[in-house]
């Protein structure tokens, strides 16, 4: 009996040219990166608008207020938070570069000291051979070092400009998101408008239940994860004020926002941490090593737990997994969105096993079967080849 075969144009059609795009995307982006800074803008928005919603949804169900006061609170928080960064953060920064420059003078002063005695201790020709050799490796990094001020000064300036250009476009995507977040019913309603209006009522249903699913994944988890790096970041902050460990405030900020990052995030933090350090005080950085690595087994073993929950829900593999490929594919933004994507794509699989198991009328199979009863899997497997 042959098979009757629908097909549809229209969806043949968008298959095609969606193939093309897709085609010419990956061979040559250089002629699709207009369009991307135009969709930027609008991309940038609604991941702020994203993250701002709980936020709003926190002050409407705790204080009691309109949509529009919250939204307005919120505004000012994160504008108040910004405008302390800023003023409070910068200078700071300035100073702890200005410190480690600094520092790093000294320590070629005290280098020369310690040749010095080196070269009166043994009175050696082997010695002051050595010690000519290290002299000369120094004053080249320091010939280098003055060589590179000029040289950078035009990237510097360069950089500062696309800075600002992008501070700017953060700014207006920021009003674009505020305006998102007031309009947040009427955008949802027109969505879901337009999905049932071009795909079946089941289809529709399903794609607007995997929405679902995927915004209490990833708003969970997100701010799950808000909330385990900021407390990581203030314990990280107090600890090292009271080991007296220098650029306490930026070494803190710095591991709090990359300890957003599962696995890899405290490593991240810990790097540039270290160096600042080393520069300053060398001790001191292997104290601030043992800290960074106390806090990430604390968090990792006792509060990520707490406050996650069973909201990851997938094996460690898999988190690595999906914190590399996010990584590669989008930068730092996927090494922090792959995990709930991976649990997303993990939590649609499972439901999917399970309806086919329950229509092979194998519902109460279970994956820990497959490891301890290989005779009912035997069995499991002749069926399936039945059917």
């Amino acid at each position: 009996m042959e098979a009757n075969v629908k097909i549809s144009y229209a969806k043949l059609l968008l298959i095609v040219i969606v193939g093309i795009i897709f085609f010419n995307v990956v061979n040559d982006a250089e002629k699709f990166r207009w369009l991307m800074s135009i969709l930027t803008p609008l991309l940038t928005a609604f991941a702020i608008a994203y993250l701002l919603d709980p936020m709003v949804s926190f002050f409407m169900r705790n204080l009691k207020v309109s949509r529009g006061i919250s939204i307005a609170l919120t505004t000012i928080i994160v504008i108040g938070v910004v405008f302390f960064l800023v003023m409070i953060g910068l200078p700071y920064l300035a100073k702890s570069l200005t410190d480690s420059f600094n520092a790093l003078s000294s320590y070629m002063g005290q280098v020369d000291e310690i040749l010095t005695k080196v070269e009166t201790s043994f009175n050696r020709p082997e010695v002051y051979q050595i010690t000519a050799k290290i002299r000369v490796y120094i004053d080249k990094f320091a010939e280098s070092v003055g060589t590179w001020v000029p040289d950078i000064a035009p990237l510097v300036l360069n950089k500062a400009l696309n800075f600002t250009l992008s501070v700017f476009g953060v700014v207006i995507s920021f009003f674009l998101a505020i305006y998102m977040l007031v309009d947040k019913s009427d955008l949802m309603a027109r969505v879901k408008r337009f999905i049932y209006a071009f795909k079946k009522k089941e289809s529709a249903d399903q794609f607007m239940n995997t929405l679902e699913e995927a915004n209490d994944i990833f708003s969970k988890f997100l701010v799950g994860k808000f909330i385990d790096s900021l407390i990581i970041g203030i314990i990280c902050f107090l600890v090292l004020f009271i080991f007296k460990i220098p650029n306490g405030a930026l070494i803190s900020t710095i591991v709090g926002i990359t300890n957003m990052i599962p696995y890899f995030g405290p490593f991240i933090g810990a790097v540039p941490s270290v160096l600042i350090t080393l520069l300053i005080d060398p001790i001191k950085a292997l104290w601030l090593m043992i800290i960074i690595f106390a806090l990430q087994q604390f968090d990792g073993l006792y509060l990520g737990p707490k406050i996650l929950g069973d909201r990851v829900g997938v094996r460690p593999f898999w988190i690595l997994l999906a914190v590399t490929l996010g990584g590669k594919v989008m930068g730092v933004v996927g090494m922090l969105l792959g995990v709930p994507f991976v649990v997303l794509i993990k939590s649609i699989l499972e439901r999917k096993i399970k309806s086919r198991l329950e229509k092979l009328e194998m519902s109460d199979f279970c994956e820990d079967d497959l490891l301890d009863k290989k005779e009912k899997f035997k069995a499991i497997k002749k069926i399936i080849v039945k059917k």
